[in-house]
């Protein structure tokens, strides 16, 4: 997470729990509620755009989450924004410094042909999202799959097993 939303949302609440935890546990309740209220998915991508009619009063407490959420990112986006000299390593300052380049060779076009496209803030927080959730499918099916090669293996299992060891003894 603090590659994606920066060392900043470490310490960021949500309804009183930590960022972290509150993305998880949105991103889990809107997995689950996907097929009954398709707009609670959409609503992590397109915020308060996303009309929230019809949700039921938990789908209505996630939908407040995700808003809380997208508050919470967009505030860091905007306190990074006003600092130019930032040196921090993490995708909003990657995106920043694009959106900063794009800015600066469309202003050097001036009025010229260009195919250059400005970067929004609502792009950042979106490709933030697609970011940290291709993470959680990604990490999830790889450790779910080597755990099902290691079993269906175990011959290879006792060659990682000898390798981690020679690495760092027998105290693992």
């Amino acid at each position: 997470m603090r590659i994606i939303f920066s060392e900043e949302a470490i310490n960021k609440k949500v309804n009183g729990v930590s960022l972290a935890i509150a993305l998880a546990e949105s991103t889990v309740a809107i997995f689950d509620r996907s097929r009954a209220a398709p707009n609670l998915f959409l609503s992590l991508f397109f915020g308060e755009n996303v009309a929230n009619i019809n949700f039921s009063k938990t789908d209505h407490h996630l939908y407040d989450t995700i808003v809380a959420i997208r508050k919470i990112i967009n505030e860091l986006l905007e306190s990074r924004l006003k600092n130019p000299n930032s040196t921090e390593k993490d995708f909003i300052q990657i995106y920043i410094d694009q959106m900063r380049e794009n800015d600066r060779l469309i202003a050097e076009a001036k009025g010229e042909a260009h195919n250059i496209k400005p970067i929004t803030k609502e792009e950042i927080i979106q490709q933030l999202y697609s970011f940290y959730f291709a993470g959680i499918d990604t990490t999830g099916h790889l450790v779910a799959f080597s755990t099902y090669c290691l079993a269906e293996y175990p011959n290879y299992r006792e060659k990682i097993e000898e390798e981690i060891k020679s690495i760092f003894g027998n105290s693992v």
